[in-house]
């Protein structure tokens, strides 16, 4: 997902958006998390990314923050 992320924001002259997802150091393969190098990716277009936390990811509002 990420090297077609890389080549959309290669080519792209509009800023990407990026929805339904949130940071993980090792996002796996299948997993709807995203390295920080990809956020910047998205950043770096003028982008934005809407974060989906997982109650299972983090145990309070502070550690989502």
């Amino acid at each position: 997902m990420f090297d077609l992320v890389k080549r959309a924001a290669s080519v792209s002259s509009k800023p990407l958006v990026l929805s339904h997802t949130a940071l993980s150091a090792h996002p796996g393969a299948r997993s709807r998390l995203i390295s920080p190098d990809h956020a910047r990716n998205v950043a770096d277009t003028g982008g934005v990314i809407g974060v989906w936390p997982s109650s299972g990811t983090f145990r309070d509002l502070q550690g989502m923050v």
